[in-house]
């Protein structure tokens, strides 16, 4: 880590702070395994889960991708990194699209 320190200032009346790249990195992959965790967490709370639940790495990964490639295309890239028994089905990978999709909704998350 880099021994400067983090910048304030205030620009059109809003208080921001600039920090090193190398500290924004570290701070975008600590809110990455955060987001992972927190599936993870939330799946242990729920008594019905779907096998991608029941796998945060996998859950992760398809709700960054849903949207941007095509999902034929996603479960080959998912089968190439994870292997084919944690890859789900077609009609799987839509069902956890429509959920997530319907609980950001839900959450007023903003989803692809």
């Amino acid at each position: 880590m880099s021994a400067r320190q983090p910048q304030i200032t205030t620009i059109a009346g809003v208080q921001v702070v600039t920090i090193p790249l190398e500290h924004y990195a570290e701070l975008l992959d600590c809110k990455r395994m955060l987001s992972e965790r927190a599936i993870s967490h939330d799946q242990l709370l729920s008594p019905r889960r779907s096998r991608i639940e029941r796998n945060p790495e996998v859950a992760v990964y398809l709700a960054q991708n849903f949207g941007l490639l095509p999902m034929g295309e996603l479960l080959r890239k998912c089968r190439r990194r994870f292997g084919t028994p944690r890859t789900p089905s077609i009609a799987a990978a839509y069902r956890y699209w429509q959920k997530i999709k319907r609980e950001a909704a839900e959450t007023g998350t903003k989803m692809p």
